[in-house]
């Protein structure tokens, strides 16, 4: 099982890089949730495929988002990710990376939850404008 959860991490993945968001939402059970830092200008819960669509809108708004590397570790469940995660304000240019491990749990094939930490929060916080 836990083989077959690390493939459906990975392909999710796979996924988001090609752009192909219609088949990421797909793999998302559909009382999925997703866990951001409270720290983070985007930081909350997220439920369901609208919950993600929302998140991934809020940040993309203000940085594009990559991984300068990332490792899938089979734990068994959850799944962990450990990613070196690069933030590009759209606005400034200025760059942040920090590491960020993501704990997957599947099941039945599908995303039920991801609970995300960052390592800098502040850093990457820093990039969004500020409110006055």
């Amino acid at each position: 099982m836990s083989e077959a959860s690390v493939d459906t991490v990975r392909r999710f993945y796979g996924y988001i890089e090609e752009g192909n968001f219609d088949e990421a939402i797909r793999m998302l059970a559909d009382d999925f949730i997703i866990r951001e830092p409270a720290d983070l200008p985007y930081g909350g819960e997220y439920r369901g495929a609208e919950g993600m669509g929302e998140l991934m809108g809020r940040i993309g708004a203000v940085v594009d988002l990559s991984s300068a590397r990332r490792e899938v570790l089979d734990a068994t469940d959850p799944i962990v990710v450990h990613m070196l995660s690069r933030f590009t304000s759209r606005i400034t240019g200025v760059v942040v990376e920090t590491d960020v491990v993501e704990l997957f749990y599947v099941r039945e094939g599908r995303i039920a939850e991801i609970d995300v930490y960052c390592k800098n929060p502040s850093a990457v916080a820093a990039l969004w404008p500020q409110q006055e």
